[in-house]
């Protein structure tokens, strides 16, 4: 057990300590990349290992999106009309990372 402790605490003080990334969470019509479509976009700011600031925004989807993805994620295929559009979203979350890590 001694061992094992002190491999552990050369492993972590090796280890780079980051402070400063983005958590990120997508809601998406479906789980394939080819097919379906990011609906919702948020990310969380972490500085100094605090949360600082948040991202929201949903991304306009002009489809009917399945019943099994409204009960997953609680959107509603109406939410999504009057939303910005893909583009625009992720050109504003890419400002919102920075230089963050993902």
């Amino acid at each position: 057990m001694d061992l094992f402790r002190s491999s552990h605490a050369k492993t972590n003080h090796l280890q780079p300590q980051i402070n400063d990334y983005v958590v990120i969470d997508l809601e998406t019509t479906g789980l394939y990349a080819k097919d379906n479509h990011i609906i919702e976009i948020a990310g969380i700011k972490i500085t100094s290992g605090q949360p600082t600031k948040i991202f929201s925004s949903l991304i306009n989807y002009r489809g009917k999106l399945d019943q099994k993805i409204v009960s997953l994620t609680g959107i509603e295929s109406d939410d999504l009309a009057s939303a910005p559009d893909r583009r625009y979203v992720l050109e504003r979350f890419q400002e919102f990372v920075g230089e963050d890590i993902l």
